[in-house]
């Protein structure tokens, strides 16, 4: 009787081991799913970084853009009107020198 129970509690051993070990494995799985998951979080949230920074500097670039034109517009007209006064300077003194 005595052997059979000895055999009956090695086979439990043996099976809680097995469990034990398949246990322990799968929780390695786990964590390192866990870890992949983590990896896969911190390069999702870069690439959202990296988007949101991508915006920003298309709409900077949109301002200075508008910004450069603005100041070539001033510039522009005011060498437009120098020149156009420049012009008609010009103008009054040929005709003076004809008249005159």
């Amino acid at each position: 009787r005595c052997f059979v129970l000895n055999l009956k509690l090695s086979k439990e051993k043996k099976v809680a081991e097995d469990q034990e070990q398949r246990l322990r494995a799968s929780d390695e799985r786990c964590r390192q799913l866990d870890e992949e998951l983590q990896r896969l979080k911190a390069v999702h949230d870069g690439r959202e970084t990296c988007e949101g920074k991508c915006k920003r500097l298309e709409r900077e670039l949109e301002q200075a853009r508008e910004e450069i034109a603005a100041k070539c517009s001033t510039v522009l007209d005011r060498e437009l009107a120098q020149l156009q006064a420049e012009v008609a300077q010009k103008g009054r003194e040929a005709i003076e020198s004809e008249l005159g």
